[in-house]
């Protein structure tokens, strides 16, 4: 393979690690909270970073995902091409990615949205990647959700304001006060 084409790859290889399509999703509820929690949009420069510090924390997860599903993925043929077990990303590579990726998150959306937001971010990953990923293999179903609706209150609002009611995957959250 050629240089340009290896590097191309790699590339490639590390953002198939935050798993797009998934990261995507998130990204769209977490914009929809930040509207519904606010009224609107009432400041865009808060908007951009919490996608932001969201999105790569959410990149991190999945890329931590991967990280600890790497055997199992090799023995599947739907995960197999993934960037670990086809060998293009080295899993400690992609340990380090995703933690570079999680913690950067959640320090940005601390310093630059409100420490709420930080620590429920922070706190989505831990339970995605410590609790979601191992109870998998153990066939339980698991529901381990905290809603992109509620960190976005925490996002969205001062902290004495209260967030307006939501309702995402079938969950309803009301008055739900952030002091």
């Amino acid at each position: 393979m050629k240089q340009g084409k290896y590097k191309t790859a790699k590339i490639k290889g590390y953002i198939d690690l935050t798993k797009p399509s998934i990261l995507l999703m998130v990204l769209i509820t977490t914009l929809l909270g930040y509207y519904l929690g606010s009224d609107g949009i009432s400041s865009w420069l808060k908007l951009f970073w919490t996608l932001l510090g969201t999105g790569l924390s959410a990149g991190g997860a999945g890329a931590l995902n991967q990280y600890l599903e790497r055997e199992q993925d090799c023995l599947m043929k739907r995960t197999r091409d993934r960037p670990i077990p086809a060998g293009l990303i080295q899993p400690q590579d992609a340990l380090l990615f995703g933690l570079i990726l999680v913690l950067t998150g959640s320090v940005l959306l601390v310093w630059k949205v409100n420490l709420l937001t930080g620590f429920l971010s922070l706190l989505t990953a831990f339970m995605y990647i410590l609790i979601y990923t191992p109870m998998k293999k153990g066939r339980i179903l698991v529901i381990v959700n905290v809603d992109p609706n509620l960190i976005c209150c925490g996002r969205s609002c001062d902290a004495k304001q209260s967030a307006q009611s939501s309702t995402y995957k079938g969950f309803a959250y009301k008055e739900m006060v952030f002091r």
